[in-house]
């Protein structure tokens, strides 16, 4: 079981509470869902839970013991029965190759080479990744290392798993396996706290659900739950489509791949593979497919981070030259300064933009409160709301987002949509947005093409 008693927490040289008197139980068997906009303390509360807090200078009260280890007081122990999942699951990976992902963990806790390979495939079974166990962890989605991850928790047979943000970067087809594989596992006697905003389909799999509002938690129940789900689908602020743009001008071409292949270094397998494509400029052009198919990819192919085995790009502008701003999966790769504050200065200082435009767009993602914030605090979500807000905020001539709105609570997301609009309308830009998230895509883009597999499927019909 899993009894959190009367905890509160303040980061080092703060006033401010962010966790005030949380009282939390979960049993043997239960799911327990955690949501609440970003910044509201779900990740720190989740690090907490793992016993994460030697690394994070505070002052905490109140005790957590989970199944019979106190936390709090004797935080090396909590590896012996917890499984934890963090909400940026690349800084996580630390080994080479997937197999050797999967069989660390159990022999840091003494298992030989043998019990370890058996409890390695057990967790690869269980979570659906049989299929990567080869691969270089260098090569893997953002998605597939989240699944990689999460079987490597498994792998050392936890009785509770703590998981933030598990499905932020999962297609659909995969998040449904990944509940599917959750709830079996935690069926045979484990426990699980889930914090997720992207919680439509986890309704019906969780046993209680929470929101983390104001540092505190409120129960709310399923009915309560579908409620907030239909009032964020009728909500007034309705997005305007480009419907006057739908079909793109096939004028200049800003960005052209001509049958490119790529293989990244020690993988047996082509990430793209002969792929053709036309970004035209000043269009809106979306990249959708699954974990894996190749979105990210072509944008690290556009920026020039990842080498071409055959084809060739060509970046086509009238200099020459061509600002790009690139927001990749990962948003904290893009933060290179220690505050909010200083990241958006940096901005203003290296492309000659106009502070004031600068915090125009920050404030409109939500970052107001959070200037003097160091980054390292921050949550997935307002990391990304960071990075979004420098990109978008640059002056470039091409954007490149990957996943946009991956850990956005519904407030943000909606409004970085509402801002795409503006920018796009306002400015002379183009844009690439690789994504699962469908409506995303349909809203705000004037064309989507399919990938799967490394190959152009062809061109998705917008709703």
């Amino acid at each position: 079981m899993i009894r959190v008693s009367d905890l509160w927490f303040r980061y080092e040289n703060s006033d401010q509470w962010v966790l005030k008197g949380i009282d939390l139980e979960v049993g043997q068997g239960d799911i327990v869902l955690i949501f609440g906009p970003n910044g509201c303390g779900k990740s720190t509360f989740a690090r907490l839970l793992s016993g994460l807090i030697t690394f994070y200078r505070g002052e905490v009260r109140g005790s957590i013991n989970v199944y019979g280890v106190d936390v709090i007081r004797d935080a090396e122990r909590a590896v012996e029965v917890i499984g934890y999942v963090s909400e940026d699951p690349e800084s996580q990976i630390m080994t080479q190759t997937v197999m050797d992902e999967l069989v660390l963990p159990p022999l840091n806790l003494g298992y030989d080479y043998t019990e370890s390979l058996g409890l390695a495939l057990d967790a690869a079974k269980i979570t659906g990744i049989e299929h990567l166990l080869g691969r270089s962890t260098f090569e893997l989605s953002i998605g597939e290392a989240q699944r990689v991850v999460l079987a490597s928790a498994l792998s050392m047979k936890p009785r509770a798993l703590v998981l933030d943000e598990p499905l932020a970067y999962l297609d659909n087809e995969t998040s449904n396996q990944f509940i599917k594989y959750l709830c079996s596992y935690v069926s045979r006697g484990a426990s699980a706290i889930i914090f997720e905003n992207n919680f439509e389909k986890l309704i019906g799999n969780v046993s209680e659900a929470y929101e983390l509002r104001n540092g505190k938690l409120f129960r709310v129940s399923e009915y309560e739950l579908r409620q907030k789900l239909e009032l964020l689908h009728s909500e007034p602020k309705v997005l305007r489509k480009f419907t006057y743009r739908r079909k793109p001008a096939r004028g200049d071409v800003i960005v052209d791949f001509e049958n490119v292949w790529v293989k990244y270094p020690g993988s047996t397998k082509w990430a793209l593979e002969g792929v053709s494509l036309e970004v035209f400029k000043g269009e809106v052009l979306g990249l959708y497919g699954p974990n894996g198919s190749g979105k990210s990819t072509i944008l690290k192919v556009i920026i020039g981070a990842v080498d071409i085995a055959k084809g060739s790009v060509r970046i086509l502008t009238r200099d020459r030259k061509c600002k790009i701003a690139y927001v990749p999966q990962n948003p904290v790769l893009t933060l290179l300064a220690p505050t909010v504050r200083e990241c958006l200065e940096l901005v203003a200082t290296h492309c000659c933009k106009s502070p004031a435009r600068i915090r125009e767009v920050a404030e409109t993602l939500g970052l107001s409160d959070y200037y003097e914030e160091s980054i390292m605090r921050l949550s997935l979500g307002m990391r990304r709301r960071l990075a979004l807000a420098m990109a978008l905020s640059s002056g470039a001539e091409l954007v490149l987002l990957d996943e946009p709105t991956s850990a956005l609570d519904s407030e943000a997301r909606r409004d970085l949509m509402e801002m795409l609009h503006s920018i796009v309308l306002s400015d002379d830009i183009t844009m690439v947005i690789a994504s699962h998230d469908k409506e995303l895509l349909n809203s705000v883009c004037t064309r989507i093409i399919s990938l799967r597999d490394g190959h152009v499927v062809g061109e998705v019909e917008i709703d």
